[in-house]
This record gives structure tokens, sequence and C-alpha cells, in this order.
């Protein structure tokens, strides 16, 4: 989950996977106005290790200030299926 730990007032934000989800196995579903979850929709074949970046924007309404925050999640799945 990536979420704001500040909320400020007349701000916007949006999220996506920035990278790290070629093949399509994620997708972020936003869960409130300042949170998104990590979603697996396709099964994960092991051994490997996943790297996957979300981000955040940050956008004021009136266009006065805009930020960005990136999570980076390590994945690793291993070579057993449970």
């Amino acid at each position: 989950q990536i979420q704001a730990t500040t909320i400020y007032a007349n701000t916007i934000n949006t999220f996506r996977i920035k990278s790290g989800n070629e093949n399509g196995e994620f997708y972020l579903r936003q869960t409130s106005p300042v949170s998104a979850m990590l979603v697996l929709v396709k099964s994960l074949s092991g051994p490997r290790e996943y790297i996957v970046d979300l981000e955040m924007l940050t956008v004021n309404s009136i266009g006065t200030f805009r930020t960005s925050s990136v999570l980076r999640l390590t994945i690793i799945v291993g070579p057993f299926s449970f």
C-alpha cells in the first residue's frame, strides 16, 4: 500500500505503477483519495525477484505545487508453490 502521510487541503493524489509491471502481474487500486494498494492479478513463478516502483503524484488544485513520491517494493518469489 502507498499512502500520503500528510493530507493537504485542495490537493489531488494520483497513483500509478511506475515500473516493474511489464508483464501485467499487478494493478494499483486506489482505496481512498490518499492511498492505493498493489493487487496481484497473475500467479508469480519463481525463483525470481520482482522490483516494482509505485508512484504517488500530489498536485495542488490551483496548480501552485506538484510533488512525487515513489515506493520501491522488492518481491522475492521462491521456487516452490504454496
